[in-house]
């Protein structure tokens, strides 16, 4: 999942057409954009034991990070974003493994933060599931974008994943 808490900047971002690319769904501002992802990602990751990989650019506020971590339910994994400041513990201290990317083999996908050029796609993966490009898609069914924009600001299981892999047909 790409969530980026705190992001109020991200309400004014506009598409090549000049629409709001998160348009007006969030009348209440940033804290009514924190507070549904907050409470969607508690509606899928139900136990404290789930595994959730969250593909970067985490929050645009690291310092107060620890008031919105404290209330994500699972065992929080982060692929480092180009806005993440791993130096920085208050954010880092609340994901026990920081990665650049993580390979599923045998889900054959690769997630990470930017989507990788075909050539850089590790033990011959069939798709690349990526964020970093918000509400864009790359014309090419291998790139899955996970991003809020794309998952309605819920999490995928894996299972949706590997669904939408098998959807496209990438053989």
């Amino acid at each position: 999942m790409i969530y980026t808490f705190d992001h109020a900047n991200i309400l004014k971002f506009r598409d090549s057409e000049g629409k709001l690319f998160r348009g007006d769904r969030f009348p209440g501002g940033v804290e009514e954009m924190n507070e549904v992802m907050i409470q969607n990602h508690n509606s899928v990751v139900t136990s404290d034991s789930d595994i959730v990989y969250n593909m970067g650019d985490v929050t645009t506020r690291p310092n107060d990070y620890a008031r919105i971590a404290s209330r994500l339910r699972g065992r929080q994994r982060l692929l480092v974003g180009n806005h993440d400041d791993v130096k920085n513990y208050q954010l880092t201290r609340w994901f026990p493994k920081v990665m650049l990317w993580r390979l599923f083999k045998d889900e054959q996908f690769i997630a990470t933060h930017v989507p990788l050029r075909r050539d850089q796609f590790r033990y011959k993966v069939k798709a690349n599931l990526h964020g970093h490009i918000h509400q864009n898609v790359i014309d090419d069914p291998v790139y899955i974008n996970n991003c809020v924009e794309h998952t309605n600001y819920t999490p995928r299981s894996i299972d949706e994943i590997v669904a939408i892999i098998k959807s496209r047909n990438l053989d």
